[in-house]
């Protein structure tokens, strides 16, 4: 089982300051209860590398990390982020326009 879980509003309560948002005890609690199990879970967030690791790598979770809506990949067996995002700018939209085409 995986389950994908967004870090705004779900995790953690939106915020007019997005800055302020930190995620509750409980909320963590339930956090380590879930790992325990066999089910695979990723945070998927709009959020930056820095802030996720403020919340969650620092409470020692390790769990795949998804920041900037999938664009970066924090693989905990390899301990570090992975760049998603294509450095050919033309690669992507190629791939977006066949998937247009067909639609």
């Amino acid at each position: 089982v995986v389950i994908f879980c967004d870090l705004d509003g779900t995790l953690a309560p939106i915020s007019s300051i997005p800055s302020d948002v930190r995620i509750q005890k409980e909320t963590i609690d339930i956090l380590r209860r879930i790992t325990d199990t066999n089910a695979e879970f990723v945070i998927v967030s709009g959020r930056d590398q820095e802030f996720l690791e403020e919340q969650f790598l620092d409470h020692d979770f390790h769990f795949p990390l998804a920041a900037c809506h999938g664009a970066y990949y924090f693989s905990p067996s390899e301990e570090e982020w992975i760049n998603l995002v294509s450095h050919d700018p033309l690669k992507w939209k190629n791939n977006v326009m066949d998937i247009l085409k067909l639609y």
